[in-house]
């Protein structure tokens, strides 16, 4: 019997009765990244026993180069708004990382960076950056930066397209501009407010992409031609001296030291001695590495080789060049598993590394996972369950696999069938259910080292959930109720059509949830199979792509905004009671006593959720929960006191909302305090008469007071 069902429509008028409704939500606090795995390098900086990355989509590496043949990571920033950094440049205890804006990172402790601040200006047209002193200079702004928290910008030299590249020499401003036809700007900086074209020279009908200044001359790569270099002693008068050309190699960056000028491109970097900058010659030696490189003493740091081989594709690569007859690879240092999928048991993770393997971590400590094997794995999984002592892997084109993990320092695999195919698994008895384009097939595992195939339900199916003898399937818009009681013969019950793309489902009682593209949460009563009932909604503006029901609680992977949990309580209205934010796109989750774990294709993120959940006060680990004891004058008209307590140490946020649940001020930002009591002054200047929440959340619990301004 089959019936089909509108979604989302009916409920609307829930959603828009319960405009009104405020609850309040926390920030889940972010404790470990692990397995991570980095974009290619775009940009290097070394200052001490340090050296600053820019990698592109994961953002700021730094790593610790004291000893180059042992390369420590240290630490990570990865910017919020998951755009793309390709530069850098470091000053003191400051890196300046730019993408479209300007983020400025505390390194004073390389081991715990902490981003003070985003210029958010759009520098779309800056590919380049460089700090000197209280400068910097970002494509064709100078920006006074004596305050590194608050950088400002004090003159914007005349420029054509897209700055590629610049460079100060004392007083002299260079930059070279993209626009066709490409040009060399000269500016006199000596009044940096008021910078003063002295040259504009155009480079003929070549097109560069960077440029190195030694002595009185300049060396600019062509990428059709190799390395053009000009004379500029006199910079009102510049003139081409050499062109150092090779159509077999295309430079794209180039880079001088103790007098050698190296240029590289995607595969490799080759050098030219440029004694007599009239008559340069290549030397008679290559190095397999990017062509972003960067040198201190007789140490070059480059990216890895973008050659064919998936291992060398990342990574910072150090290479011995004291003896240029005798080059020399010290280390090359790559973090590139990343995290696909992952099933929790006990105190152990099991991540999938698509097309690497399965790690196993040891997660006894939340907040500290530690490694403890590796299993290789080279099929695309596209989804595991672990059960007991073994862990079930689906492959999207090979089959099941069975592994066994009753030791999980020694992972070996039993059985293999590569007659099925799967993009999720369930597990129910000795059975498992695989959803995949060509339906559900059956398979018996019984006997895990031999796997039979039972049978195959025919249909089109992405993602399924199993309860007892229900199971819910999506493909595109539709939900699939199927009786599951005999696994050797499913069938179909009902079908209930949505608005849009089913993302994820998930079954917990009598209810089952599914997340969509573009329209949020819906819950669906099957309590009747044949006959599914829309009972509650959450709209939401983002792309949910996967779901965990643990209690009374959903957590959800969104792809745009991140983490959101809820209140299911009262499933006809359910609201967020909290949410992060991360560095990239999340679609998927797994939730484990109070944890939830976020695979991402550059990491996996462990987030601390107790604090949100209504189970936090079952947790015996839970420290005592802080108290706000009040504000005062309450109400009040130009400023209030808050005054709170805390009775136990722990990680606090006070946070100010208005009166449709929005957050509009922050007065303490995830700070350690030791118990005590403590006070913070709320100004709420232009802000108008009305009543506001003030919120106190501990690791733990969420305190929080109304108070009211009148103007």
């Amino acid at each position: 019997m089959q019936s089909k069902h509108l979604c989302f429509i009916t409920v609307l008028v829930l959603v828009l009765l319960s405009v009104q409704i405020t609850y309040s939500q926390t920030e889940v606090e972010r404790i470990a990244c692990t397995l991570s795995k980095w974009d290619h390098i775009r940009d290097i900086a070394v200052q001490g026993d340090y050296a600053y990355l820019a990698t592109g989509l994961t953002g700021l590496q730094i790593v610790d180069i004291s000893d180059p043949a042992e390369i420590q990571f240290r630490s990570y920033v990865y910017p919020q708004n998951g755009r793309r950094t390709d530069f850098l440049a470091v000053s003191g205890d400051y890196v300046y990382l730019l993408d479209y804006g300007l983020h400025v990172i505390d390194v004073s402790d390389p081991s715990k960076p902490q981003e003070v601040n985003y210029f958010d200006r759009e520098f779309s047209n800056a590919e380049c950056l460089e700090v000197i002193g209280d400068r910097g200079y970002f494509g064709p702004y100078i920006l006074d930066i004596s305050n590194p928290v608050e950088p400002e910008i004090i003159a914007t030299v005349d420029h054509g397209h897209t700055v590629i590249d610049n460079a100060v020499d004392g007083n002299i401003f260079f930059i070279l501009d993209g626009g066709n036809p490409y040009d060399l700007r000269i500016y006199n900086i000596s009044d940096p407010e008021n910078p003063q074209l002295i040259n504009r020279f155009r480079i003929a009908d070549y097109a560069a992409s960077s440029f190195e200044i030694l002595n009185n001359y300049m060396y600019l790569s062509i990428s059709s031609e190799g390395v053009l270099v000009l004379d500029i002693s006199s910079l009102r008068n510049i003139f081409q001296v050499a062109l150092i050309a090779d159509s077999s190699f295309r430079p794209s960056d180039l880079s001088i030291n103790n007098g050698i000028l190296y240029a590289g491109n995607n595969r490799e970097v080759r050098a030219v001695d440029i004694s007599d900058p009239t008559n340069p010659e290549w030397l008679e030696f290559t190095i397999p590495t990017s062509g972003v490189m960067t040198f201190f003493n007789d140490i070059m740091l480059s990216n890895g080789s973008w050659g064919d081989s998936l291992e060398t594709l990342e990574g910072l690569v150090i290479h011995d060049i004291s003896d240029l007859e005798d080059i020399q690879e010290i280390s090359h240092h790559t973090e590139n598993s990343g995290a696909d999928f992952l099933d929790v048991q006990d105190r152990y993770a099991y991540v999938i590394a698509s097309r690497k393997g399965l790690y196993t971590l040891d997660i006894s400590d939340p907040a500290n996972p530690e490694q403890v094997s590796f299993f290789t794995e080279e099929g695309q999984c596209e989804d595991i369950e672990i059960r007991d002592d073994y862990a079930y892997l689906a492959l999207s084109t090979h089959g099941i696999k069975i592994l066994d993990i009753g030791d999980p320092e020694n992972i070996t695999e039993l059985s293999w069938l590569e007659d099925v195919e799967a993009s999720s698994i369930m597990l129910r008895d000795s059975i498992a259910f695989l959803a995949s384009n060509d339906g559900i097939f059956v398979v018996d595992i019984a006997d895990s080292e031999h796997p039979e195939y039972l049978h195959l339900f025919e249909g089109n199916y992405t993602k399924a959930d199993i309860q007892d003898d229900i199971i819910v399937a999506s493909y595109y818009d539709t939900l699939y109720i199927i009786d599951a009681s005999d696994p050797g013969n499913l069938n179909l019950i009902s079908q209930y059509i949505t608005l849009n793309y089913i993302n994820d489902v998930a079954i917990s009682g009598d209810l089952c949830y599914l997340v969509t593209r573009d329209d949020g949460l819906g819950i669906i009563d099957i309590s009747d199979p044949s006959n599914p009932q829309s009972i509650g909604f959450y709209r939401n503006a983002g792309d949910m792509r996967g779901i965990e029901i643990e209690g009374n609680n959903v957590f959800i992977a969104d792809f745009q905004n991140g983490i959101i949990v809820l209140d299911i309580s009262d499933p006809s209205r359910p609201h967020v009671t909290g949410y992060s934010t991360t560095p990239h796109r999340a679609d998927k989750l797994v939730f484990s006593n109070g944890i939830v774990y976020v695979p991402e294709e550059y990491m996996l993120e462990i987030y601390d959720c107790r604090p949100v959940i209504s189970t936090v006060a079952d947790n015996p680990y839970s420290p005592v929960n802080p108290m706000l004891i009040g504000a005062y004058p309450n109400p009040f008209n130009a400023q209030t006191t808050i005054y709170f307590t805390l009775t136990a140490p722990g990680q606090v946020t006070l946070q100010v909302y208005d009166p449709l649940g929005r957050r509009i001020d922050r007065l303490i930002l995830s700070q350690f305090l030791p118990s005590g009591e403590y006070k913070s002054i709320w100004n709420p200047a232009g802000l108008p008469s009305g009543n506001y929440l003030i919120q106190l959340n501990s690791c733990v619990n969420t305190t929080s007071q109304f108070i009211t301004l009148v103007k």
